[in-house]
């Protein structure tokens, strides 16, 4: 319970930089997560697949990459405190051509939809 107290209150603190929120919002940003433990190695999101979550990364660091004349070429990082998606493929709900992979062990929220 803890965790995820202090989990919460990271995102809170970002949002809260954003907008001022009222309690219910509050209760609902907690109501709206789950926590994800990601291993090193392993991928929120494969190039063929529909991105279906949105991401707040407590801890760790994923990159993001595609493959380009059959090599792996990084383009972007997400690092403790940022979000983490293809919002293209989140918003389209198309399948993305980016994969997104934990390169430190990774623990996050997830936005549930």
């Amino acid at each position: 319970m803890q965790q995820k107290k202090i989990m919460h209150s990271s995102l809170l603190k970002l949002l809260s930089q954003i907008t001022e929120l009222e309690e219910n919002e509050v209760e609902l940003i907690k109501n709206s997560f789950t926590s994800l433990f990601l291993a090193k190695g392993s991928y929120f999101l494969k190039a063929g697949e529909i991105n279906k979550n949105v991401g707040f990364l407590q801890k760790g660091l994923v990159r993001y990459f595609v493959f380009k004349n059959e090599e792996e070429s990084t383009f972007e990082f997400t690092k403790e405190g940022e979000f983490i998606a293809d919002y293209q493929s989140f918003n389209n709900k198309t399948a993305s051509n980016q994969n997104i992979q934990a390169i430190e062990d990774c623990k996050m929220h997830i936005m549930l939809v």
